[in-house]
């Protein structure tokens, strides 16, 4: 699609009370001095097309203004344009006019606010119709990009996609000329062949920051393992002991020990009670096992009795829940029963109160009209009472039905009562009938004999052997010193190995940082020679190698391996990103060479160009048509 300017009017708008300006599709240089109105002739063309300035402000300065800086009041402010649109005429306009209203109570009318009128081949329409055919002629963004050579440099952050200005930049060069697919990259450099098993899942992203977080653990550990194992080297023993010698020692002290303590009468002492102990428990055994045969009949019948005093017991409680439940709904139904007469006393003493005089015109009501008034008052009073009354009677008959179980389980309740007593004395008189068998003779002469045996261990004398046990503890101190030395030394040797290991393992992750990297760059270089063999002049950065070596992505525009340009070549290489814009996105249009006049190199541009040269030979704007290049 191809755009060109045919005619720009303007009248009242920021300033210019009237210039008409006709470039008739071609090349034109506006000369001026500053301040005589070039830029606004830009500012115009892009407020027409979508509201805003050249500076992207939808709210800027539209109104002519005097020379104190006040508003002029009653001026519509219009601009008018056609442009030819791929051999086509379209006429566009747009005017912003004050709203005057006179409010209620006023002399005069007040600016109440301002309205836009738009108009296309001279037909009204409204703002929405307007936007819809702004937006299906030529998308604003890529419009901004094809005319205004500065756009491109300073495009603002994305923040609905969390872009910063840079990544947008990177993003358009990248619809542009194409990305580059990584496993080209991969095979266009043998080095990052092991790349794709390292991230596996993950981005190159995801997995720097795994591989950073990983990192940070290593390094803490480092940092401690050294102090580690000084503090364990410190521990260790300075003697050196001989664990043969010491093993030695403590044999022949627990010979010495086994030598002073050996008491044959005392074993066969200790021998004798050990059996005595188990004749006693035999004897208990078989007792109770007599107990259990002669009592067994007996048993039963009293586990009969005991589960039928249970079974009474929960009958018992049941009633009284019920009886308890009872007593709580007649409480409160006679609390409703008094509030009912209440309520029936009340209404019964109402008396009906009715005016025998028409409120509208001040006579007495017809006789026939008061009789049926108070008719349907008494009707309604005699239902209402009707109502209490039968309620009334529902109640005391649930409450005496209520009275009425109560007693009956009262009665239960007294018979229930009897029976256990029954049932009770019919299980101590059970109880009375078991059979007492006495344990046998030997069962008590067997205790005896084992008390006294006890008794004989006691207090029988032994030799001291406290001095050979504390010499033997001695000893076994120093075998737990010389194992805990053994354990400090394997401890050493395997933080030794942790820390080698981890080593390694950071090394391969540096190894890993340096593949990713070595990714970028060698990606990035093949962008920017595909992308920078797009352009004539301008040149794309798109990373930085930063001080420690690590790699920064970025999207930094050079002229020359440069990045501090002048004005002049800044425009240079701005209209030069337009060319190839205006080849990508198939559009054409007018672009608008603000200080035109410190720009002297060939744009190299294929539209319309519009040049605009400050100039104090000229007090007010002066254009030459289609006398210019397109440089």
């Amino acid at each position: 699609m191809e755009i060109k300017l045919i005619k720009l009017e303007l009248e009242n708008f920021k300033g210019v009370r009237k210039f008409v300006f006709s470039p008739e599709g071609k090349n034109a240089t506006v000369h001026g001095d500053n301040g005589t109105g070039k830029t606004t002739l830009a500012d115009a063309f892009r407020y027409l097309l979508f509201g805003k300035d050249t500076q992207d402000r939808a709210d800027f300065q539209i109104k002519t203004v005097d020379e104190t800086g006040a508003e002029i009041p009653g001026l519509d402010h219009t601009v008018r344009a056609v442009i030819d649109i791929d051999g086509k005429p379209v006429e566009l306009k747009k005017t912003y006019s004050e709203k005057w209203t006179k409010r209620r109570g006023e002399a005069n009318k007040a600016l109440t606010g301002h309205t836009t009128d738009h108009f296309v081949n001279g037909v009204p329409i409204q703002k929405k119709e307007w936007d819809d055919k702004m937006k299906a002629l030529v998308d604003e963004d890529a419009f901004k990009l094809v005319t205004l050579p500065s756009y491109f440099n300073n495009l603002p952050a994305d923040t609905k996609r969390k872009m910063a200005g840079w990544q947008v930049r990177r993003d358009i060069l990248l619809q542009v000329c194409g990305d580059v697919a990584d496993l080209d990259v991969i095979n266009n450099n043998p080095d990052l062949i092991s790349l794709p098993d390292i991230l596996g899942d993950r981005t190159r992203d995801e997995h720097k920051k795994v591989v950073k977080a990983k990192q940070g653990g290593i390094n803490e550990r480092l940092k401690e393992l050294p102090a580690r194992i000084d503090e364990l080297l410190k521990s260790l023993p300075t003697e050196a002991k001989n664990r043969q010698a010491i093993e030695a020692y403590i044999k022949h002290i627990d010979s010495k020990i086994e030598k002073a303590q050996d008491d044959s009468e005392l074993s066969a002492l200790r021998k004798e009670l050990a059996e005595k102990e188990t004749a006693l428990v035999e004897a208990n055994l078989e007792h109770s096992k007599s107990v259990r045969e002669a009592s067994q009949g007996i048993e039963k019948e009293i586990y009969a009795i005991e589960d039928s005093i249970s079974k009474i017991n929960r009958e018992r409680a049941e009633l009284q829940a019920d009886i308890r439940s009872a007593e709580k709904t007649v409480a409160r139904n006679d609390d409703i029963l008094v509030m009912l007469r209440a309520e029936y006393t009340k209404i019964a003493a109402q008396e009906h109160q009715y005016s025998e005089i028409c409120p509208t015109c001040n006579q007495p009501l017809p006789q026939d009209q008061i009789d049926a008034v108070r008719l349907s008052w008494k009707q309604g009073q005699a239902e209402k009472l009707t109502a209490i009354n039968d309620e009334g009677k529902e109640i005391k008959a649930a409450t005496d039905k209520l009275k009425a179980d109560a007693a009956e389980n009262e009665k239960k309740l007294m018979s229930l009562e009897k029976s256990v007593e029954a049932h009770e004395k019919a299980l101590k008189d059970m109880k009375d009938k078991a059979p007492i068998i006495l344990p046998p003779k030997e069962v008590g002469l067997l205790m005896m004999e084992i008390e006294g045996m006890k008794e004989s261990i006691q207090t029988r004398p032994t030799t001291d052997v406290s001095g050979l046990q504390a010499e033997r503890r001695e000893e076994q101190a120093k075998l737990a010193a010389l194992d805990a030395a053994e354990g400090t030394k394997k401890r050493i040797t395997e933080l030794g190995a942790e820390e080698k290991k981890l080593a390694a393992e950071f090394e391969e992750l540096e190894r890993q940082i340096f593949l990713m990297e070595k990714f970028i760059v060698s990606k990035v270089e093949m962008l920017e020679s595909r992308i920078n063999g797009k352009f004539r002049i301008a040149r794309f950065k798109l990373f930085n190698v930063l001080v420690n070596g690590a790699v920064e992505e970025c999207c930094i525009t050079t002229l020359k391996g440069a990045t501090d340009m002048s004005f002049g070549e800044s425009t240079w290489v701005g209209c030069d990103i337009i060319r190839t814009l205006q080849e990508h996105y198939g559009i054409k249009a007018p672009v608008w060479h603000d200080e035109a006049g410190v720009c002297f190199f060939d744009l190299g541009l294929e539209c319309q160009v519009i040049r605009l040269v400050a100039n104090d030979d000229f007090p007010e704007m002066q254009v030459d048509y289609g006398t210019v290049s397109n440089s």
